[in-house]
């Protein structure tokens, strides 16, 4: 059994180590196992509690009520709220609704909706889009387009800081739906892909429609988090056996550490990895050119991404 420090699975669960020993002490959410030396050690069963813990409390209910909940019922609770498990387990299984959407239309609408704040129509027009698409083609039809434009809008000063963060949490609450919904699949793949920013990398939401394709494609893969120094990545890509790393990179200005070193120390310090994949919205081929590894694999677009990945099936 493969287990993790406090720090992997504050990482993983995106919680702080501050939270989850308040969580165990307080409210004893769960015992985790300790080495001989005291500390904490974490199983995959506990990490998987701590992050459904992490999604319930964000969608408001309180940890006190819930802490001490076993799994099938805080996994029924949180199938109630967010409309359904059969929905996102139709949406993952590729066998979406007999809805028919029209991808620029939903577009249009979310776009109008964002320009008069009205986010319970993003939410309801990304529900009825998630419900009706597949995974990739609700990463690729409806949302690296409408991020494309939602970023051209932001340039020219007509939408605002509070409107893009407002749609931005909807989103990933929505793509955060079907990810549990895949990892609810056990899904057994030869493939296990870890997904992560570099230090200095805030922007969640490339990482995120990286998940959205490794669900497309029936792919096992651990959703890490943003903004992770090297160390920690090989740490958690070691301890769960990846041999494929997708870094999600937006804003190269703002990585602690240039790009091409970050990536050489990963590699550095892991043993099973074969490749890291970079990928972002923003064409990162230039900035790459000059990395000879044949381990790294530069993406000038998702679409590139998703043939990739088709072809490992």
């Amino acid at each position: 059994m493969k287990y993790f420090n406090i720090q992997m699975a504050a990482q993983i669960s995106g919680l702080s180590t501050h939270t989850i020993r308040a969580w165990e002490k307080r409210y004893g959410a769960l015992h985790p196992d300790r080495t001989d030396t005291g500390r904490r050690q974490y199983s995959n069963e506990e990490i998987e509690r701590l992050t459904l813990l992490s999604q319930l409390t964000n969608l408001g209910n309180s940890i006190g009520q819930i802490a001490r909940l076993p799994d099938p019922e805080l996994k029924e609770i949180y199938e109630k709220l967010t409309h359904s498990r059969e929905s996102v387990m139709m949406s993952v299984q590729h066998n979406p609704q007999q809805v028919q959407i029209n991808a620029e239309e939903t577009r249009r609408n979310l776009l109008m909706a964002l320009a008069g704040y009205k986010v319970d129509i993003i939410s309801h027009e990304l529900n009825k889009a998630k419900t009706a698409l597949t995974p990739g083609g609700f990463a690729l039809d409806i949302l690296v387009p409408l991020l494309k434009e939602v970023e051209h809008r932001r340039q020219l000063g007509t939408l605002s800081t509070a409107q893009i963060t407002a749609l931005f949490a909807i989103i990933k609450f929505h793509v955060g739906n079907i990810i549990y919904g895949h990892y609810e699949k056990k899904v057994k793949s030869s493939n296990k892909f870890a997904i992560a920013t570099p230090e200095g990398e805030l922007h969640l939401l490339d990482i995120m429609l990286g998940a959205l394709l490794c669900c497309q494609h029936q792919m096992n893969f651990f959703f890490l988090s943003s903004n992770l120094p090297a160390p920690s990545i090989s740490e958690a890509v070691n301890a769960i056996e990846t041999n494929v790393l997708i870094l999600g990179v937006s804003q190269l200005q703002n990585l602690k550490t240039p790009l091409p070193v970050f990536i050489e120390e990963i590699l550095g310090h892991t043993k099973n990895l074969c490749e890291v994949w970079v990928v972002g919205m923003n064409d990162l081929t230039r900035q790459l050119s000059g990395h000879r590894s044949k381990k790294v694999r530069v993406f000038a677009s998702f679409e590139e991404l998703d043939k990739a990945m088709e072809q490992m099936e």
